[in-house]
């Protein structure tokens, strides 16, 4: 009999190879302090607001973390942990999200195959499993952002995509 391949089995390995992608690249960034393309951030702001999101995956099947009732509400959320992370060098913030990725997978891979549900932005229930296409999201858009931003490749794959959009159907 053949083992069921779970969303988890599907999802953690893009989030670790995305994740290492994402940290190498923010540790390599020459300049920090260039702005992203049509965002009030800069590449050090946007690799912060992605290692204050990581927790928040960590938290919701917890019953912790700041969730938003009004999707309209996020953006003063977002600068408000960024702010509260103080400052960082961009190897420091590299390194914190490895962690706490690392961490996330072995914290979810610990539920089973019965992962607590926890409410998202705007009220929807989430399991926890499924949130982490939602961080993977994260992780390849605010990517491709600072990619752009640094003047380096950022190639996309096609099955992170439909990763990424399984773990938006709960939330759309």
């Amino acid at each position: 009999m053949q083992a069921t391949t779970t969303y988890l089995d599907r999802v953690r390995p893009a989030i670790e190879e995305v994740g290492e992608r994402f940290a190498t690249l923010v540790s390599a960034a020459p300049d920090p302090s260039l702005r992203i393309r049509h965002s009030d951030w800069t590449v050090s702001e946007a690799t912060a607001h992605v290692v204050t999101v990581a927790p928040r995956y960590a938290d919701g099947p917890e019953g912790r973390g700041t969730w938003v009732q009004d999707p309209k509400a996020l953006p003063e959320l977002n600068q408000g942990q960024i702010r509260g992370l103080g400052t960082h060098s961009m190897a420091e913030l590299a390194a914190q999200l490895r962690q706490d990725l690392a961490a996330l997978g072995d914290q979810v891979a610990g539920y089973g195959l019965a992962p607590p549900s926890f409410r998202f932005h705007g009220g929807e229930l989430v399991p926890a499993d499924v949130a982490l296409g939602i961080l993977l999201g994260e992780l390849v858009v605010h990517g491709c952002d600072i990619a752009q931003a640094v003047h380096q490749p950022w190639p996309i794959d096609p099955g992170h995509v439909a990763l990424i959009l399984e773990g938006l159907v709960p939330i759309v």
